[in-house]
Formats: C-alpha cells, structure tokens, sequence
C-alpha cells in the first residue's frame, strides 16, 4: 500500500461513518413508519455499481445485462417462493412494498445486482479463469447472505415457513443461494464476453454499492447485537475495501 495516496482512505472512514450513523437512525425508526421504504434505498443505493458498469460498457449493454439478469432473480426467487425450490418455503411480508403478482418485491433486481457486481468486481483482481470467477462469487455471495439473511428476518422482512437455526434462516436457503450466485455470475460472465470483450476483469469501483450495503447493514448487526453477521460483515468489508484500495487506479 505504500504507493497508494492516502487520501484515497478518507472515503472509506466517511462511508463508515454515514453507513452506520443511517442504521441506527433506521434501527431507532420502526420500519412499520416506512413500509416499502428499502425498496426506494436499495434503488438509490444500487446507482453508483449501475453508473460504473455504464461508464465501462455503455448504456445499451447496461441495460441488456440488467435486464437479462433482473428477469433471471425475479423468476427464481418467484420460484422459489412458490415451490420452496432452491431456497426453502419463505414469503416476503407487507414491510418489502409492492410485490410482482403479489410475489416478489419490485425492487429485488435493485438489490441483487449490486451485490453481483461488487463481489465480480472483487474476485475479478484476483482470478480471471472463468470457472475460478464463478465458483468464487458464489461462495462470496452465500457469505454476504450470512449478513443480509438474519436481517431480513429480524426485520420481519421474509419470513421462513419452518425456520432454522441461524437466526431463523435455513440451511437450505444458503444452498440455493450458493446455486443462483453460481448461475448468476456464469451468466454475467456470458453477457460479458458476448457484449464487451474477452477479458472479464470488472473495474474495481462497481463495488462502491456493495460496499454502501454492507456498511449499513453492518451497522444495523451491531445496534441488534446480531453477533455472526456483524463479525461477517466486517470481514467482507474489510476483505473489500482492501481490494478497493490496492486496485485503485493510480495516475
């Protein structure tokens, strides 16, 4: 890190500390005040990773892979919801907003794809064979749902049929999850080499939003004393912001 400015760090500890002066605001406001708020945040969240893939690939690639990909998790988390098939059988409550057929919150492609595209542009520093980049997402996307899932339900977001014992959450949900960040990236990897190029290598600042998002909810881990995921959530955020600094471009 030596030859890295240091001021490239003074965003990172404002992040930090507006990240985790917002949960708690959140946390001390009942979510009831607010219905389908997270749906307008995960919006406004995910402009800065959908901002960085527009100024790498352009508008109209943005938009087919964010649609392509939007149609995929809205199909398999419906699936889901209707069949218990990957995740287990889950519904989202009132507090997710309007619901796609009374199903799936319209705001879901908002949430997911900064998560995508944060952890892709991570691994991508590091391997670039294609099988290395999906295997990895996947797990990274399971331990980033180690956060995101016990929130949820602590929140009253989704709600497990028969819950399990982390926090509610099944086991069965971590492996569905594990299978749609697999598709999910190898999917990504596809558009990618059809609409752009070759080499897959994201630029590092596609993961500002997944950087916000666990910023966030990692601070909301720590006002519920939700003890695992807050632990997680400072390893990927540090694992992150690392990754940030050492590949930050330097002119």
């Amino acid at each position: 890190m030596s030859n890295i400015p240091r001021n490239h760090l003074i965003p990172f500890v404002f992040i930090f500390i507006g990240t985790y002066v917002a949960s708690y605001l959140f946390f001390i406001l009942p979510l009831t005040m607010f219905p389908g708020v997270l749906g307008i945040v995960s919006f406004v969240v995910a402009i800065p990773a959908l901002y960085s893939f527009y100024r790498w690939t352009g508008w109209k690639n943005t938009l087919i892979i964010f649609l392509i990909l939007s149609g995929f998790v809205l199909f398999i988390e419906g699936f889901g919801i209707i069949t218990g098939i990957p995740y287990g059988h889950f519904f989202y409550s009132s507090l997710s907003g309007f619901k796609i057929f009374g199903l799936v919150p319209w705001a879901l492609p908002f949430a997911f794809i900064p998560l995508l595209f944060g952890i892709m542009a991570v691994v991508t520093q590091y391997v670039q064979k294609p099988w290395k980049i999906i295997l990895l997402s996947g797990f990274l996307l399971v331990v980033v749902d180690l956060v995101l899932d016990p929130v949820f339900v602590h929140l009253g977001i989704w709600i497990w049929i028969t819950p399990g014992i982390y926090y509610g959450v099944p086991l069965s949900n971590y492996i569905g999850w594990f299978f749609t960040g697999l598709i999910s990236a190898a999917i990504l990897l596809v558009l990618l080499r059809w609409r752009i190029e070759p080499s897959c290598q994201f630029p590092v600042f596609a993961a500002i939003s997944l950087i916000l998002i666990l910023g966030f909810w990692s601070g909301y881990t720590l006002w519920t004393g939700l003890v695992i995921p807050f632990v997680v959530s400072l390893f990927l955020l540090g694992l992150i912001i690392w990754s940030f600094i050492k590949f930050w471009p330097i002119e």
